[in-house]
């Protein structure tokens, strides 16, 4: 196995630009602090998704990873909102050769008023195809 966090920037930032730019998302329902790589800005507190990689090696004949992507609001029912439409996005979605594919979800509360729904994707993609497009 071979540690590859070199290359999480790049593939947080695909996936970024993927959720960020998405036709799905509409005026009304697009979250006014903006969609981040961790750590958020601090004028992002709420209404907003963040993405972190929690892990990406080269297994076998694959490179595969885990991304965390987190909704963060003071109302539930925006949460869950946002929440679907990411996963809208993400489900399945081909990135630069990268597959999502939905792990796990958990909704959580932090304080008193701050939800937070945190959504698990795994990635991968055939070692042959990333040695090919990182020349790794």
């Amino acid at each position: 196995m071979m540690n590859l966090r070199i290359f999480d920037q790049v593939i947080l930032e695909q996936a970024r630009d993927h959720i960020k730019y998405s036709e799905i998302w509409s005026d009304e329902d697009y979250p006014l602090g903006g969609v981040h790589i961790k750590p958020r800005p601090p004028e992002a507190k709420l209404d907003a998704v963040e993405l972190n990689m929690l892990l990406l090696m080269k297994i076998e004949k694959n490179v595969e990873g885990v991304m965390n992507v987190n909704v963060i609001n003071n109302h539930l029912g925006r949460v869950n909102e946002l929440s679907n439409v990411v996963q809208m996005i993400m489900e399945d979605a081909l990135i630069e050769g990268f597959h999502y594919r939905k792990d796990f979800y958990n909704m959580f509360k932090s304080g008193k008023y701050i939800w937070y729904h945190n959504l698990r994707f795994k990635i991968s993609m055939s070692k042959k195809e990333f040695n090919s497009r990182y020349g790794y």
